[in-house]
């Protein structure tokens, strides 16, 4: 062995460079180097309790000592690299981030001085035992401790931040970094998925000076009603100032706008055909109670609040419309408001309605309809109290037209933007009318009866003009998130009975706690209800890495943003976590039962987002008990949530309500014959790890199903579906069990053949590829199962999002 000064084992030194310029310098890899100290620490410990050491007993103390300090000083080193290069990028490479906290830069620019001074010397003799000495190793120590207090202020300065606008927790600070140091307003476009729900950017003016409006991920879109969206005190556009400033008004003139708009959308339900209703509404939101202002001709792109109905005048609406509603007790007057069916050939336009209104505004269709729909199924009961027995029934037979008249416009012709429109309502509609139906076969004739009071109620309140939704002893505000084209949940009763104890859980200011089987719809569930109540919903993957403080972190967010969370897999976090967690979830919920403005959850006060006194934060879990490695949830977190157990839902109601919203006919006995296939694929074909006959699967044969449809409309309806069935499953069963899918789907579909789509093109093109790279098979048997397993992949990517080739 030999002494220290020969040791010549060196560092790996390495040029930094960043953006195509030279940084300085920093150390590579030093695995070798570790391995080789571990050994020599081995041997030296034998050769110390060896009673042959003798006069080396000062050698191997000595080579201890320095062998155990290089140790010591890498681990140092490379941790204050990590730090260093991470600040370095943030200090050195942005003059806006420089700016606005000069005192930190100032002292990184020491240190900065510092490493480098340390690391060209070290370029210069990199030598192990001479570069990591006790002085670098207290130099280093030091500077980490430095490091540490810049990274404090960095992140207090992040905090500022995200407190002005709250929606910035739910970015990396990274992220949120890009951000701040970007003098570019439209930088924020990258974020805005993780910023909203659904909305994937803003709709920039000329110059990127002022904001118009927002645009979903399917291209769907509307303009902000709003005169100006900056504070007149500073006379300046819209973009000016701090990022979290103006983003902060975006928010505001997002939910204001909406507003405006739905109030009139509302109105003008009574004023046109149900149909003209809907296809004139370029604003879905899902259920949000949105609508937009369109650009035209005669319509300027950026609305001002000058040509857009005031609240004065939409007050004005309503009060004819409640003086329509309520001046005669026999149902014309309820016919000018579409609650019973307009004479033949009569289309009546309600009184005052501004141009502004019918012009610019257009409405949409899920809560406005849910609005007249709980006027209406009132307006019913009233009329069985004075006497009209079958006002229920007369109810039923209009919601039932409506939904034909749904299903033959899905067949049309139309853009996306309005199939996905007419999709969601007839969603919508269906169960709409199943609640009526079930109301006849059980005798409901009061609306203070239960099976009324505990579904979701949608209603404007004139006393304090806005949408509020009820069910059983919850109130809800109507939150006016704009969500877009991003879909609806198909509600069955398992739902309804979800939706019921997650709102009397918020009653109560509890959480809710789905727990089931994978596939079952927990997530989609809560993430549903959010829709429902216009709130936007942030989902949470957990996992082990997940600490308190990042928790801290969500939770205050979720809190001064209002929004809900769902925390999937909650039962992952380790139990050490979850103990803090229920300390900060405690916090949070003691200020929502005793109305308190703020609350602490060990990062000081935050405040406590709430619309008209209402508190809209939500907190849900999902658990599935059956997965291994999970955590016993403590008894004082238990305690704060409201368990929900979710069963597997009925497939077969589901895949009728989906087919029904695609334009099929027959859509119950095709979804008897679609859920028993999949039953009896489940029990008869062999396990294997990729086949998938649940929910989600069948989800995808739906979408494709309704696609085929709409190409070949001529096709009979079991033809398409049965076509559907067997090209979207062939792909991933194995060979041996083919021949017995295809006897599956021969005994449900009896008679019935189809050819499976050509791609005549494409099979040329495939073919002259693998023949031209030398994969062509001799066996022209073999060669055209080649062409049809790439056939088959490139069905398959049309209609999944991944794909997996085992």
């Amino acid at each position: 062995m030999s002494c220290p000064r020969r040791s010549t084992t060196e560092l790996d030194v390495r040029e930094y460079k960043k953006d195509g310029a030279v940084r300085g310098h920093v150390l590579g890899a030093a695995e070798e180097i570790n391995l080789q100290l571990e050994d020599h620490l081995l041997n030296l410990q034998t050769m110390s309790g060896s009673r042959f050491v003798g006069r080396y007993a000062q050698k191997v103390r000595t080579w201890e000592k320095t062998l155990n300090l290089v140790v010591e000083t890498l681990e140092v080193w490379y941790n204050v690299q990590r730090k260093w290069m991470y600040l370095e990028s943030i200090f050195i490479g942005s003059e806006d981030i420089r700016m606005q906290l000069p005192e930190e830069a100032k002292k990184f620019d020491k240190i900065n001085k510092e490493f480098k001074t340390i690391m060209k010397t070290t370029h210069e003799s990199p030598v192990v035992v001479r570069a990591a000495t006790q002085k670098e190793f207290d130099a280093l120590t030091a500077m980490g401790d430095r490091l540490d207090k810049c990274q404090k202020s960095l992140t207090d300065y992040l905090d500022t931040k995200r407190n002005a606008f709250s929606r910035f927790y739910f970015i990396s600070d990274d992220e949120l970094l890009s951000v701040l140091g970007s003098s570019d307003p439209t930088s924020i476009q990258v974020h805005m998925l993780k910023l909203f729900d659904n909305v994937k950017e803003l709709k920039f003016g000329s110059g990127a000076s002022k904001i118009q409006g927002m645009v979903s991920s399917e291209k769907e879109g509307f303009d902000l009603c709003v005169k100006d969206i900056t504070p007149p005190e500073k006379g300046a556009s819209p973009v000016d100032g701090p990022v979290e400033e103006w983003m902060t008004l975006v928010e505001q003139a997002m939910k204001d706008s909406l507003k405006v708009i739905s109030k009139t959308g509302i109105f003008n339900y009574a004023s046109s055909p149900r149909s003209e209703w809907i296809l004139d509404a370029d604003v879905l939101g899902m259920v949000t109670l949105a609508g937009q202002c369109s650009a035209s001709s005669t319509v300027p792109s950026r609305r001002r609040r000058d040509s857009c109905p005031s609240h004065d005048d939409v007050d004005g609406l309503f009060f004819e419309f409640e003086a329509i509603r309520t001046a005669s007790s026999d149902r014309d007057a309820s016919s000018a408001l579409g609650a019973r069916p307009r004479r033949p050939g009569r289309r009546r336009r309600a009184p005052h309605t501004p141009t502004s209104a019918r012009g610019a505004v257009v409405t949409i269709a899920n809560a406005g309809s849910l609005v007249w729909w709980t006027w209406e199924v009132e307006d019913a009961f009233r009329a069985v109290k004075e006497g009209d027995k079958h006002a229920m029934k007369t109810l039923e037979a209009r919601l039932t037209k409506q939904l034909n008249e749904l299903v033959a416009m899905v067949r049309q012709d139309l853009n996306k933007i309005n199939r996905k429109k007419v999709n969601t309502l007839l969603i919508i509609d269906v169960h709409s009318r199943d609640i009526v139906d079930s109301f006849i076969r059980e005798s409901i004739l009061n609306a203070k009866e239960f099976a009324w009071e505990s579904q979701l109620r949608f209603y404007w309140d004139r006393d304090v003009d806005d949408c509020v939704i009820k069910q059983c002893t919850g109130f809800f505000r109507y939150g006016y998130e704009y969500m877009g084209l991003n879909g609806r949940l198909v509600i069955t009763p398992l739902t309804d009975r979800c939706y019921m104890t997650i709102t009397q859980a918020l009653t109560f200011k509890l959480g809710g706690s789905p727990a089931g089987p994978a596939g079952t719809g927990k997530t989609e569930t809560v993430k549903d209800l959010a829709k429902s109540l216009a709130l936007p919903c942030f989902v949470i993957n957990c996992g082990e890495g997940l600490d308190y403080k990042a928790m801290g972190s969500i939770f205050s967010g979720l809190v001064q943003v209002g929004a809900w969370g769902c925390f999937d897999e909650f039962n992952r976090i380790n139990i050490e976590v979850l103990s803090v967690v229920s300390a900060q979830l405690r916090s949070i919920q003691n200020a929502l039962i005793y109305d308190n403005p703020t609350c602490d959850i060990g990062n000081g006060d935050i405040s406590v987002k709430r619309v008209a006194g209402f508190a809209t934060c939500g907190f849900f879990i999902t658990m599935n008990p059956g997965y291994a490695g999970r955590t016993e949830l403590p008894d004082n977190l238990k305690a704060l949530f409201r368990p929900v157990t979710m069963i597997v839902p009925d497939l077969q109601m589901i895949c009728e309500i989906m087919l029904f919203s695609e334009g099929f006919e027959g859509a119950k006995v095709l979804a008897r014959k679609m859920t028993v296939l999949y039953k009896l694929s489940k029990e008869q074909l062999s396990k294997q790890y990729h086949y998938d006959f649940g929910l989600r699967s069948l989800k995808s044969v739906l979408v494709m199903a309704g696609g085929l449809k709409r190409q070949y409309s001529d096709l009979r309806e079991d033809i398409v579906l049965m076509r559907v069935l067997r090209d979207s499953n062939m792909p991933k069963y194995v060979f041996e069990d083919v021949p017995l899918f295809k006897g599956l789907i021969k005994d449900l579909f009896p008679g019935l053949d189809a050819p499976r789509v050509g791609y005549e093109d494409l099979k040329i093109e495939v073919a002259a590829h693998l023949t031209a790279n030398g994969y062509k098979c001799s066996d022209d048997a073999v060669h055209r199962e080649q062409c049809d397993k790439v056939i088959q992949m490139y069905e398959t990517m049309i209609v999944r999002r991944a794909r997996g080739v085992p």
